[in-house]
């Protein structure tokens, strides 16, 4: 049987604090409770705001219920005490790790509070909730006595209300020029939409001092959407929302000002500054000026990358009879460099601190910034090297890797762990005085790296994840921790800096994950968790990993779960989710099939629970592939076909009876289960939730189709199965959550298409579930969805000769919302 607690209450020992010894562990409550999902919140700009508790709608979905410590060297927990009632989020050691900063979520206010991490003994810090709408994160300064917040302003002043009766129409003008963008649900639509995003967005930065809980305000209350801290806590770096707002775009689209404030709130740099975008950009613009901005971890000043200011042209003569100028020179090639920028951050002082021709990917430091770590892209090769830079001239090489990475160079890296260069990454760790640097041995002349092994047959071996140790010049590497070849095994933390004592997380496809201790010096591995197998029933269920080949000759990978000892051919659902290739080796590039050894995971919505109501669920690929920009034009063909080599292998092994078939999906699996029951007589019911069903809807783009309708006009209505509404074979159960703000895939849709089957007397049903946005989250609606989906399939599937024909499965008043 399945025990839904167990579902939420594994436990992964990731979080390590910065003191090596406590690891963090939050304490799920589990689905999200309907009451929480269901409280009052406005959407303004594409951003939902629980108005009442000035806090970010998404903070009411968490369930998060506590935190509870771990100490590997004692093997004790410590419950973290948290407001009766509260959920809690934003979790943050001290630097010195002896302190824990949280947000508790109450149904009237976001407040600070600090637990000691020693006793679990918790207090609230200030009496002043915070603004918790575009920034919920809290900031620690690097000698742990404050924390950077936004709060609520002192003189906020009262909600904004609108007239009681309009004064003019909704008007839209359209904006300059051609602004194609996706289709949005909650833009702005109104003046006192405005007035309302602007209240509920500003807050008043602050420095608060956990001992005391004094509240020091930095600047004016403005609308701040990022905020970080200098570490010596005089300078703040702050993202700030700027005017003008649009009915045309989404919040995030709106602009933006980078800047450095002192600590009186005066700003004193501005690092960068982006403008209103009006239409969506397909890809993103070239990186100039700063990049790659953040606090040096040596605590003096900022780092970042800039490319060598222009040489000034030289002046023209004033003279009549100047000889004419030579013709124009090739433009010189400007160097990448890295730059140090000192407060106060006004003008010269910034200076350059390694420069070179080929453009900078990203850098990393050591501790005392006095070793830099570079990753460049050249010539279709990606080298990590350091530079000490009392030798600046000299390279160390690290990794040296072909690649065939698309990325712009120059661009800043993306935010992580490490910086990658083909398959390997450089690790890193905390700084002392916050950010990350180069994870370096005990004696400091070595680092080390992660990558992966991949297997020569994916069917039947795991990816395997491994450490080495470099010495960085030299040809110097050694394996420091490879997982088990028959097991799935991942690095979670590091206890020392040589590697000698690993955390890590242990599972085959018979044991569930646990975190385990291993000392490579003695050769122990204790384990330190106890997570149990929560639905046996459903992860012993007989799994099969095979590759199929349809009729135009693709070959694509297939999952199917079976339920324990079956027999005769059985009923199945397909969960489909299509995506888009342009060829054979794209999808071989980047669908691999699962790793054997990975144990099951199940969540509350995991298709795979119908194992235990006697179904195979059967997911398949689905590619959809042609030529780049033009590959939807072959999408029912390619669905068609592919379900159609599926079904032909199955019924070859004899595992399903194919006159007893379901299809279903979610999102864009819910689109492509309409255009299956339109196109394909091979399914007897269909499940499909949150979808699209009239490309005529999202004219300026979709899913990866970057077309406009009037560019594919066949290709679009081709792809829409309320036109083929009549077509439609099988019984299709459709739900959507009125809250549903996703792009494309508006509650509009459903009804549409429920009213055209209606009228054409198919099969259907459509349940609406209020306050749920796209994919159910509430525990009450993922239970009531179960009851619904069960009956579905077994009136439709399992036993259709048992029904009484069309419309036979009703809602009913005990499950209606």
């Amino acid at each position: 049987m399945l025990d839904g607690a167990a579902l939420h209450q594994a436990v992964t020992l990731r979080t390590l604090g910065p003191d090596g010894e406590h690891f963090l562990i939050p304490r799920s409550g589990g689905m999200t409770p309907l009451e929480r999902l269901a409280r009052d919140h406005v959407h303004l700009a594409e951003l939902a705001i629980d108005h009442r508790a000035l806090r970010a709608h998404r903070l009411n979905l968490a369930n998060t219920i506590g935190y509870r410590l771990f100490s590997h060297r004692s093997g004790k927990f410590t419950d973290i005490a948290t407001p009766e009632g509260a959920w809690v989020s934003g979790a943050s050691f001290s630097p010195n790790g002896k302190k824990l900063a949280f947000l508790a979520h109450s149904d009237r206010a976001t407040e600070l509070f600090v637990a000691d991490v020693a006793t679990g003994r918790t207090r609230r810090v200030t009496g002043r909730p915070l603004l918790a709408t575009l920034v919920s994160s809290l900031v620690w300064t690097w000698d742990s006595n404050s924390l950077l917040a936004v709060v609520v302003p002192e003189r906020m002043g009262p909600l904004p209300q609108p007239a009681s009766l309009p004064s003019a129409p909704r008007a839209f003008v359209s904006d300059p020029g051609r602004t194609p963008n996706r289709t949005f649900r909650f833009l702005l639509q109104s003046p006192f939409e405005r007035r309302l995003l602007e209240h509920l967005i500003t807050g008043q930065l602050c420095l608060i001092e956990v001992a005391t809980g004094e509240l020091t305000p930095i600047g004016k209350p403005a609308m701040l959407s990022r905020i970080d801290v200098a570490p010596d806590g005089k300078y703040f770096r702050v993202s700030t929302v700027q005017k003008p707002f649009s009915y045309s775009v989404p919040l995030h689209a709106f602009g933006t000002r980078d800047e450095i404030w002192d600590i009186s709130g005066k700003p004193v740099a501005r690092l960068g500054e982006r403008k209103l975008r009006l239409a969506q950009q397909s890809t993103p613009p070239t990186p100039s000026g700063k990049r790659a901005l953040g606090w040096r971890p040596d605590g003096h000043g900022l780092s970042y990358l800039e490319r060598e200011p222009p040489a000034k042209p030289a002046r023209p003569s004033g003279t009549p009879n100047a000889p004419k100028p030579a013709a124009a020179a090739p433009p010189v090639k400007r160097k990448d460099r890295v730059m140090q920028w000192l407060a106060p951050y006004s003008v010269g002082t910034s200076k350059v601190v390694w420069e070179s021709e080929i453009p900078i990917d990203s850098v990393a430091y050591s501790q005392d910034c006095q070793t830099i770590y570079v990753t460049q892209t050249d010539k279709g090769t990606r080298r990590v090297f350091a530079v000490e830079l009392n030798n600046p001239n000299r390279r160390l090489t690290i990794l040296d890797h072909p690649t065939t990475s698309t990325s712009t160079p120059g661009a800043p890296p993306a935010r992580g762990r490490a910086a990658e260069s083909g398959r390997a990454s450089l690790l890193t760790k905390p700084g002392k005085h916050g950010g990350r640097i180069v994870r370096r041995s005990r004696d400091r002349r070595c680092v080390f790296v992660s990558g992966v092994d991949e297997p020569k047959d994916p069917s039947r071996s795991g990816a395997r994840t491994y450490v080495d140790r470099i010495e960085p010049g030299s040809n110097k590497r050694t394996r420091v921790w490879q997982g088990a070849g028959d097991a799935h095994e991942a690095l979670l933390a590091v206890l020392d800096d040589d590697f000698s004592r690993l955390i890590i997380s242990h599972e085959t496809a018979t044991e569930v994950p646990n975190s385990y201790l291993l000392d490579r010096e003695t050769k122990s591995f204790a384990r330190l968790t106890d997570n149990t197998d929560p639905a046996p029933e459903v992860t012993m269920a007989e799994r099969l990993r095979f590759r199929v080949e349809r009729v135009d000759g693709f070959k694509f990978w297939v999952s199917v779960t079976i339920p324990r000892h079956y027999g005769d051919r059985l009923p199945a659902l397909f969960w489909v989710y299509p995506r888009e290739f342009t060829d054979q080796k794209t999808y071989d590039d980047q669908r691999k099939p699962p790793n054997p050894h990975r144990f099951p995971t199940l969540r509350p919505r995991s298709m795979e629970l119908l194992v235990l109501h006697g179904y195979v669920v059967v997911t398949p690929d689905c590619p959809i592939v042609g030529p780049r920009g033009r590959m939807n034009d072959n999408f029912v063909a390619d669905l068609r076909n592919s379900l159609w080599a599926v079904i032909d292998e199955l019924d070859k092994r004899q595992i399903i009876d194919r006159d007893r078939l379901a299809i279903g999906g979610h999102s864009y699996g819910a689109f492509a289960t309409a255009n299956a029951l339109a196109h394909t007589p091979f399914f007897k019911a269909g499940i499909a939730g949150d979808g699209n069903y009239n490309r005529t809807l999202t004219p300026m783009s979709f899913q990866s189709e970057r077309r406009f309708l009037w560019d594919a006009r066949e290709t679009y209505l081709r792809m829409s199965p309320l036109l083929y509404a009549n077509q439609i074979q099988g019984a299709l159960l459709m739900y959507h959550g009125l809250a549903d703000s996703n792009s494309g895939t508006f509650p509009l849709n459903s009804p549409r298409l429920f009213q055209a089957l209606n009228g054409l007397g198919k099969h259907a049903a459509l349940y609406l579930y209020p306050h749920e946005e796209h994919g159910p989250v509430a525990g009450a609606t993922v239970l009531d969805l179960w009851a619904r989906w069960c009956e579905w399939l077994d009136v439709h599937v399992k036993d259709p000769h048992k029904g009484t024909g069309r419309g036979k499965v009703r809602p009913t008043e005990d499950r209606t919302r």
